[in-house]
């Protein structure tokens, strides 16, 4: 009996786990000059989320009656439709962005 299950056990294959897909770097944007706008188009149902790293930004949604301001450390998140208006309210402002689920 003992032979059986070493014999099953040798050629039975492991179980394999499905490798994870490869994370793509999150978009950032360094150095943002005082002034400068970054534009956003989304479509109905789109989340964008922009973090701020550095400095402080101006931030204005089409159809959202509130401006924000973007601090370092501070997430806002932003859903569609409309146009997503980021500027620079100083010099080297730093933020990244995602598309949320």
């Amino acid at each position: 009996m003992t032979d059986i299950l070493a014999d099953k056990a040798t050629t039975e294959s492991p179980t394999r786990v499905p490798a994870r897909p490869p994370v793509a770097p999150m978009p950032i944007c360094t150095g943002l000059p005082q002034g400068e706008l970054r534009t956003w188009r989304l479509s109905a149902g789109q989340t964008l989320v922009l973090t701020g790293w550095k400095g402080h930004a101006w931030v204005t949604m089409e159809g959202d009656l509130g401006d924000y301001v973007l601090e370092p450390g501070s997430s806002l998140d932003f859903v569609g439709p409309g146009l997503l208006v980021l500027q620079a309210l100083e010099a080297g402002v730093v933020y990244d962005w995602n598309h949320g689920a």
